[in-house]
C-alpha cells in the first residue's frame, strides 16, 4: 500500500500519472508542469514525488486560482486580504509528510474543535479562538483587527502580501506559491479581455 510505503512509486511513475491526469484538463501538454514540480525529486524518492504531486494538484485546484482571483480583484481596486493556513493539525488523519491539507483550517475558523476538545491541543484551541476573533471582527466591523500587535497587510498588485497563519506565529509572506503559479499561468489565468468569452 502506498500510504505505508511510498517508495513503491518512482518519480517517473508519478510523472506518468500526473501527465495522464493533466492532459485531460489542460489545452496543451502538461510535461512542463510535471517537470517543474518533479525537478528536485530523485528518481527513487517516491515520498518526495508524491509530495510534489500533491503540491501540483493543490496548486492547480486551489492555490493558483486563488492567487489569480486575488490579483484580479486587487487590480480593480477591491480591498483584498489573503492568508495561508500553515498548520498541520495534531489530530490529522493524513500522513505527516503530506503536510497541511486543504480544508484543515475549517475546524479552526468555525470553532469545530471546541465541540470535541480532546482531539486538539491547548495551543490549537488558543489558535482557533484567535482565528474566530479575527474573522468575526472583520465580519462585524469590516476591518481586519491587529494581530499580535501587527496589521494584516492588504494584498495589492504591486505588493501581493499575505498572512501566514500557524499557532506559533503569524508572519507576512509574498504571494503564496508564486513560482509554481507562474508555471500554471498560461493554463489557468484568465485575462480581462477573454473572461467573458469563457
Amino acid at each position: 500500500m502506498v500510504k505505508e510505503n511510498p517508495r513503491l512509486l518512482t518519480r517517473d511513475e508519478v510523472s506518468f500519472y500526473l501527465i495522464l491526469l493533466f492532459q485531460h484538463v489542460l489545452s496543451e501538454s502538461p510535461r512542463e508542469v510535471t517537470s517543474h514540480y518533479l525537478r528536485d525529486v530523485k528518481p527513487e524518492d517516491g515520498r518526495g514525488a508524491l509530495a510534489a504531486a500533491g503540491d501540483a494538484i493543490g496548486d492547480f485546484l486551489f492555490q493558483c486560482p486563488v492567487n489569480y482571483f486575488a490579483e484580479a480583484l486587487a487590480a480593480r481596486n477591491s480591498t483584498v486580504y489573503m492568508y495561508h493556513f500553515d498548520h498541520r493539525p495534531t489530530y490529522s488523519w493524513w500522513e505527516e509528510w503530506l503536510g497541511v491539507a486543504h480544508f484543515d483550517e475549517f475546524f479552526f475558523v468555525f470553532g469545530t474543535l471546541f465541540r470535541d476538545m480532546h482531539m486538539a491541543t491547548f495551543e490549537e484551541l488558543e489558535f482557533s479562538s484567535k482565528l474566530i476573533q479575527m474573522w468575526t471582527t472583520f465580519a462585524k466591523k469590516g476591518k481586519v483587527p491587529k494581530i499580535r500587535g501587527r496589521r494584516w497587510p492588504k494584498f495589492t498588485p504591486k505588493r501581493p502580501l499575505y498572512l501566514n497563519l500557524n499557532p506559533k506565529n503569524f508572519t507576512v509572506g509574498w504571494e503564496p506559491h508564486a513560482d509554481n503559479c507562474r508555471v500554471w499561468e498560461r493554463f489557468l489565468k484568465v485575462s480581462p479581455e477573454n473572461a467573458v468569452a469563457r
